[in-house]
């Protein structure tokens, strides 16, 4: 039988937007947001998208909820049930990423190796098993690619990106290891950290107003100076 979702309110951006939440009300949500975060964490998941955006003010309890599971990877916590992806990255919005999801493509040869792996017509084949297209070539899929093509920092000229990778054609679970045309770097294993850096940049912007890099209406970093700034983070 169906069970009914419970009806939401507002999510966390327009409470913040539009009621201007003082210090002890954001403490309180951000409790909130921690305790379902340690839930998830105890069922050996992670959520990978923790943004206000997708943190739902519930009609029922006035408490939040975790909304948005898209993105979420099993952590190698207790009893692996391997029902969902062992790498972070395949879907992600990279302003609440952690420094360990970027990568500096340091010469032509890298570049060209993360182009080949995404751009090639059986990469794109085995994108659309997962229901994500690769094909700039098609006006409909140019913002797929503009979304983890490398991005340049405009000082220095270095070019980065985010560890994102295809699934294996054989398993919607793990990264496709192409041994024809490999990544310039390894893919991230899920991990408890992707989340909590996350946690930290939302309570930067809950207190500030301000994003820790300035960020697309889609929360991905604008620009590869924003990228270095967050890989580099000391």
């Amino acid at each position: 039988h169906c069970i009914a979702m419970e009806a939401g309110e507002r999510n966390l951006q327009v409470i913040f937007l539009h009621e201007r939440p003082d210090e002890h009300q954001i403490r309180s949500m951000m409790t909130q947001v921690f305790e379902a975060v340690e839930y998830l964490h105890s069922k050996g998941i992670a959520h990978n998208d923790l943004k206000a955006l997708n943190i739902l003010r519930m009609n029922s309890d006035k408490r939040l909820r975790l909304i948005d599971l898209d993105a979420a990877t099993e952590l190698a916590v207790g009893e692996v049930q391997n029902c969902l992806p062992s790498h972070v990255g395949l879907k992600f919005s990279s302003g609440i990423l952690p420094p360990e999801m970027f990568f500096e493509l340091s010469d032509d040869h890298m570049v060209e190796q993360f182009e080949a792996y995404f751009l090639s017509e059986k990469t794109t084949t085995v994108r659309r098993r997962s229901s994500v297209k690769m094909n700039p070539q098609n006006s409909d899929d140019l913002e797929l690619w503009e979304k983890i093509a490398p991005k340049r920092n405009a000082r220095n000229g270095k070019r980065l990106v985010v560890k994102t990778f295809v699934v294996d054609p054989k398993s919607q679970l793990v990264p496709w290891i192409r041994k024809d045309k490999p990544l310039p770097y390894d893919p991230v294993k899920s991990r408890p950290g992707v989340d909590v850096w996350a946690i930290g940049c939302l309570l930067f912007q809950l207190c500030t107003g301000e994003n820790l890099e300035p960020v697309t209406r889609d929360d991905d970093l604008t620009s590869g100076a924003s990228m270095e700034r967050i890989m580099n983070w000391d």
